[in-house]
């Protein structure tokens, strides 16, 4: 990890802030940075907030939201700009 920040959990998935969003298998979590699913890059994450198969996440340009309903297709669903 480089600069994590912030972090959620739901149902055996850590979503992380960290170089973009970063989102691993926490099943077994002895191997956690071998089970990384996938790493969206290109923004500047604070915090996220998974809920339901839905997640927010805040960054420095805007919110985005991602739906995780299934882990091999983790798919960024919309982003709100937020800037100057």
């Amino acid at each position: 990890m480089s600069n994590p920040k912030g972090l959620g959990i739901d149902n055996g998935k850590l979503f992380l802030c960290d170089d973009g969003l970063k989102i691993y298998n926490i099943n077994t979590p002895e191997t956690l940075m071998s089970n990384r699913i996938v790493h969206f890059s290109g923004m500047d994450g604070y915090d996220v907030i998974p809920f339901s198969n839905t997640l927010m996440m805040i960054a420095s340009d805007g919110l985005y939201q991602y739906d995780y309903s299934n882990v091999n297709q983790i798919k960024q669903i919309s982003k709100i700009p937020i800037g100057k």
